[in-house]
């Protein structure tokens, strides 16, 4: 028998195994997110919040960026399985904590503490996806694992638009604490482990002051903070939301229903993604995308358009958004040697994500302050329109961030210089099949 074919074989098993439990699980617990997540900013003004008060609770969001340091040490020391199980069975008393507030800092508290437990997940999370994959086929891997992504983030505001008459926003929440539960069991039984072991001596002397030393790691850093800050003004910002509401006029299930068009863009695109960054590399695609999400999301914010141009508008720029996501997350989840990958993930996540965490404020003031100016412009006359623009003052600013990030983007240096810290670039492999390690 061929032994190097037979380990060949479990391994792409192995790899096969991990990618359908992460892409079940996910389509879970992101599309049961989703059906309240958009709502967020709307809820919390509901529970008496102030503009000022969500710009703040999604500030301290970002701030608590840090846990992907714990996160990272975690994957690296107990294994990828045990970093993305356990968090998502933390998450269910939480979002049940969640469901019953009624007061808008409770909620927060809520938001916060699932901030945590994402922010800890996420380098193992990134880690495990990248050892599921191969060099030849990492931009498909991720291009298919991010329509499934895309889809659970259509599905779930088209399914929270029909059911939030019946349920609300606290059924909803419930319903995802339930989900949460399902999906972590299932991570937990039965995704597999990468391994190390060739490498395990020299990564278990590195710690993380030797990695922040690294000049390369560092330059990561400025790039994963600007990064981080163009998706806290749009994506991942209370931004998108307010416009749509105030400048709009649309309620909460009209915003849903938004999103979802615009999930259903990203959905559809997300394996031609994949594929145009495994023909042009992940920079580029990275760059290409996210500059073009903006600049369409700026016209749509500019515009104003109602019913299906500004719908349309609307999707084609989350089309160009998940086309740059897929583009960046192909090569920086895999920058890294294997062996120390998920520290250097949760170091470069977390200092990124205080850098970052400005953006939600700073946004809000920008709002406030471009009102400001043009109703003093105007003399008070169109205060319609230039609300509208002021409105669209942090998609402006998001803009500038992705043409500095773009040019920063496709001027870093490859990974092959990393092979000075003798541990490698290639990927990690998956054991053998046999029972999951802890």
């Amino acid at each position: 028998m061929d032994t190097g074919r037979v380990l060949e074989e479990s391994l792409t098993q192995a790899r096969r195994r991990n990618m359908v439990v992460l892409m079940s699980t996910t389509l879970l617990i992101v599309g049961a997110r989703f059906t309240w997540w958009r709502l967020i900013p709307l809820h919390l003004r509901t529970l008496n919040a102030s503009d000022q008060q969500v710009g703040l609770v999604f500030t301290v969001m970002w701030l608590l960026g840090p846990a992907q340091l714990v996160g990272g040490l975690i994957s690296d020391r107990w294994g990828r399985r045990f970093a993305i199980a356990i968090p998502s069975l933390i998450l269910v008393p939480i979002l049940i904590f969640g469901a019953l507030a009624q007061h808008w800092l409770w909620l927060a508290f809520m938001l916060w503490l699932v901030g945590i437990i994402s922010s800890m997940q996420r380098p193992g999370f990134q880690a495990l996806l990248a050892e599921s994959a191969t060099d030849d086929d990492r931009g498909r891997v991720f291009g298919g694992f991010h329509t499934i992504v895309a889809l659970a983030m259509m599905l779930g505001p088209a399914v929270g638009a029909a059911l939030l008459p019946l349920l609300g926003i606290s059924g909803l929440i419930w319903a995802t604490a339930i989900l949460a539960l399902i999906a972590g069991l299932g991570r937990l039984l039965l995704l597999r482990e990468g391994q190390f072991a060739s490498v395990a001596s020299r990564a278990s002397q590195i710690g993380l002051g030797e990695i922040l030393r690294e000049p390369l790691f560092r330059r990561l850093i400025v790039v994963n903070s600007l990064f981080l800050l163009l998706l806290s003004l749009t994506r991942d910002g209370p931004f998108v939301t307010l416009h749509a509401a105030d400048s709009l006029g649309l309620d909460e299930q009209a915003v849903n229903l938004l999103f979802a068009i615009g999930g259903t863009g990203a959905a559809a695109i997300s394996v031609v993604g994949g594929a145009l960054s495994d023909r042009i590399g992940g920079r580029r695609s990275s760059a290409l995308g996210l500059g073009l999400h903006v600049l369409l999301l700026l016209l749509w914010g500019i515009l104003g358009w109602d019913g299906w141009p500004g719908a349309f508008l609307f999707g084609l720029s989350w089309i160009m958004l998940q086309i740059g996501v897929v583009g960046y997350l192909t090569w920086f989840s895999v920058f890294a040697p294997a062996a120390v990958r998920g520290r250097v993930l949760g170091l470069v996540g977390a200092i990124a994500s205080i850098i970052s965490a400005a953006g939600p404020q700073l946004g809000t003031w920008l709002r406030s302050a471009s009102l400001s100016l043009l109703t003093g412009l105007s003399s008070g006359a169109h205060p319609e329109e230039m609300a509208q623009l002021a409105s669209s003052a942090p998609f402006a600013l998001a803009l500038m961030i992705a043409l500095l990030l773009g040019v920063l983007v496709l001027r870093m240096p490859g990974r092959h210089e990393l092979a000075r810290w003798g541990l490698g670039t290639d990927e990690a492999e998956l054991p053998p099949p046999g029972p999951p390690s802890a």
